[in-house]
């Protein structure tokens, strides 16, 4: 069974970077620590200085396959998966493996990244396997960081029910649980406003 272990998140004095960052284009300077309504603004906004913070998590167990589909998320990702060589594990052939031979894939990613990444592998196209995991990394996510984890949507949810996948025939985004979802969201977008 697939785990995951949040292993870093951004603490105050990277947030405070980060307000630094944000304020560096209009020549000013803060010593004080952003909000959660300030770091929700940010985390929104996906500009450039969130690059400068990063995320550290790792799925132990996770089936090779899976961990390949991960690791293509690659812009602001940096995946490490453990290896399946013959001479640094030895409980099956590297030739002979299967597809579902358990690895484990340790991610360093920046915020914009992972919401990146949600948007794909939380849609209905993404295998529902995958799906199932990237699931369980927001939800474990969420115990650390519940203002990221929040804005890990479906693609139909953060494009406000419209399906870029034109060649796929899902219709998730006529459903009630879209709508209850997309409901979620946008009480999170109008915190934004306070």
């Amino acid at each position: 069974m697939t785990t995951v272990e949040i292993i870093q998140i951004p603490n105050d004095d990277d947030w405070l970077k980060i307000r630094n960052d944000f304020l560096a284009s209009k020549r000013k300077h803060s010593d004080v620590t952003p909000s959660s309504q300030l770091r929700l603004k940010y985390l929104f906004s996906e500009h450039s200085p969130l690059y400068g913070i990063m995320y550290a998590w790792e799925f132990h167990d996770l089936p090779y396959w899976i961990s390949n589909q991960i690791v293509r998320s690659h812009e602001g990702f940096y995946p490490v998966v453990s290896s399946q060589r013959n001479d640094i594990q030895y409980e099956y052939d590297r030739r002979k493996a299967p597809q579902d031979a358990l690895v484990n894939l340790r991610v360093t990613a920046n915020p914009v990244a992972i919401m990146a990444t949600s948007r794909k592998r939380l849609c209905l196209t993404a295998s529902a396997e995958t799906r199932e995991i990237w699931g369980l990394f927001v939800q474990e996510l969420n115990k650390y960081d519940p203002l990221l984890a929040s804005l890990c949507v479906k693609p139909c949810v953060y494009k406000n029910t419209f399906c870029n996948e034109v060649f796929s025939d899902c219709k998730y985004y006529k459903t009630k649980k879209l709508q209850e979802e997309l409901e979620s969201y946008k009480n999170v977008i109008s915190s934004l406003k306070g």
